[in-house]
């Protein structure tokens, strides 16, 4: 038994009219039930992944453009900013070391170089410690 469409908010079940035929009115209700348990299953797990994605995951980490001075809560908001990508996958490449530069400046074209934040301020803490 397959759920496809809603209506009402409701899915719609199917199954072969054969099977309708054959199978008693607790064995289809059981069967709806399920159903409706692995839509709230997967509706869950959308929710919970949009719960975690950008500044919600815990695992996120601000960067720094220093091209431009610009700090961004994630990548993924760094990336959106100057329309590189879509999930900040390239600003986290660049902040690792794996590229030399994510994206250019939309008014000067210059290659935008990033860093993660607290290592930008790190590397500006021991600039005044030298200075």
């Amino acid at each position: 038994m397959k759920s496809y469409r809603k209506i009402d908010g409701r899915p719609l079940v199917w199954m072969y009219l054969d099977e309708f035929y054959s199978t008693s009115q607790d064995e289809i209700n059981l069967k709806i039930r399920r159903s409706l348990e692995i839509e709230k299953t997967e509706q869950s797990k959308s929710l919970h992944s949009k719960r975690i994605s950008g500044g919600n995951n815990s695992h996120a980490r601000s960067v720094f453009c220093i091209t431009t001075n610009k700090p961004f809560n994630t990548a993924k908001e760094g990336s959106l900013y100057y329309n590189i990508g879509v999930n900040g996958s390239s600003v986290t490449s660049c902040c690792k070391g794996r590229l030399k530069s994510a994206g250019k400046d939309p008014e000067t074209g210059e290659k935008l170089t990033w860093m993660y934040y607290e290592d930008y301020i790190k590397s500006k803490d021991i600039h005044k410690e030298v200075c």
